[in-house]
This record gives C-alpha cells, sequence and structure tokens, in this order.
C-alpha cells in the first residue's frame, strides 16, 4: 500500500525545514560570549531595535532573526537564577548608512549571533596572511571643550581567529598642539 499524500507532504514540509535551519546556522556567526549590546549607544547611532521575543533556545534566537531578512544581530539575555524556561531574545539591525553602528559591553552570560554576510562587510577587517589583524573598535566619537580630560578604551576591539589582544596604544596624528597623551598604568594602556 502506497503511502498516503498526507503523509509524504508531512515529510517533505520536514525536508523543508531541516534544510531551512541549516541554512540560517551557516548565516550566522556566532558573536563574543559574555558581551552585551550598548543599546542606548547603537540606538543613538541608528541601529534598530527589530523585535523582542521570548525563546526556549539559542537556536531558536537565532533563527528568529534568521527568518526576518532585516535582522543582522541576535542577542539573547543569561539564564535567570532559577534557569528559566524562556529567555528574552532582542533582534537588531545594527547597519545605519552603510556602517555597522552596534558597540557591545562585557556582561557576563549574554550569547550574540551576528549575521555572515555583514560581518564580512563591515566587522572581518583586512585579511593579511596567516595572522589577521585585530578590529579597533573605538567609542562614539566625542567632542569635547579644551581642557576637558577624555579616556581612550581598546576595549571592545576583537581580536579575530585565536588571537588575543595584549595592549592597547594610541598617537597624535598631524597637528594637534593641544593634545597631552598621558599613559594610564591602572587600566593597561
Amino acid at each position: 500500500m502506497p503511502p498516503s499524500p498526507l503523509l509524504l507532504l508531512l515529510l517533505l514540509l520536514l525536508l523543508l525545514r531541516t534544510a531551512a535551519a541549516e541554512d540560517c546556522r551557516a548565516a550566522f556567526r556566532s558573536g563574543q560570549a559574555n558581551f552585551v549590546l550598548d543599546a542606548e549607544d547603537a540606538v543613538e547611532e541608528g541601529a534598530r531595535l527589530l523585535a523582542t521575543e521570548r525563546v526556549s533556545s539559542e537556536e531558536a534566537c537565532r533563527n528568529a532573526c534568521c527568518l526576518d531578512r532585516r535582522c543582522n544581530l541576535a542577542l539573547l539575555e543569561p539564564r535567570g537564577t532559577a534557569g528559566a524556561e524562556h529567555r528574552t531574545c532582542d533582534l537588531f539591525d545594527c547597519v545605519h548608512r552603510n556602517r555597522f553602528v552596534c558597540r557591545f559591553v562585557n556582561q557576563v552570560g549574554f550569547l550574540s549571533w551576528i549575521r555572515e554576510a555583514e560581518f564580512l562587510q563591515h566587522l572581518q577587517g583586512p585579511q593579511t596572511g596567516d595572522k589577521t589583524p585585530p578590529i579597533a573598535i573605538a567609542a562614539r566619537d566625542v567632542i569635547v571643550q579644551p581642557g576637558v580630560q577624555v579616556t581612550l578604551s581598546g576595549i571592545q576591539s576583537l581580536a579575530l581567529d585565536d588571537a588575543h589582544i595584549m595592549s592597547y596604544s594610541w598617537s597624535v596624528q598631524g597637528e594637534a598642539e593641544s593634545v597631552h597623551m598621558q599613559v594610564n598604568t591602572g587600566g593597561g594602556a
């Protein structure tokens, strides 16, 4: 007795769903663990919160972003102290005026996924031989009055592959007579 058309249809739908999940997995790369989006800064720079969803797994968060073509960043909150069954997944469009405007700050427990196409276009950085240089990510631009102290930090910069950033350094370029740089030994320069 041949299988029923309904059974064949269900089997076909299951196969299509599995293929779509594989395509979605390949379309995203994991972001750096234990970093959370600085949402206020990102929105000020032009990022858009597309949706907030309650999900039961990491895969469900990534898939939610995959289903929205505008989404290029999925951010999953950490599990609560009771190991909550559902967690909050925020979906963002981080590209504004052809620039990736989302910045991250260190916070334990958060996970993120970045759409591969946006990573390659905006975050990958130059590829040179065997070693890939880190990507310098500074905070947003600031304008200050003369005499106001400004602290420079490279904490959001990304080391690629198996590399680790050991130190940061800055230099003044061009004519900047009024700029005085001083190394803060407490925070590593």
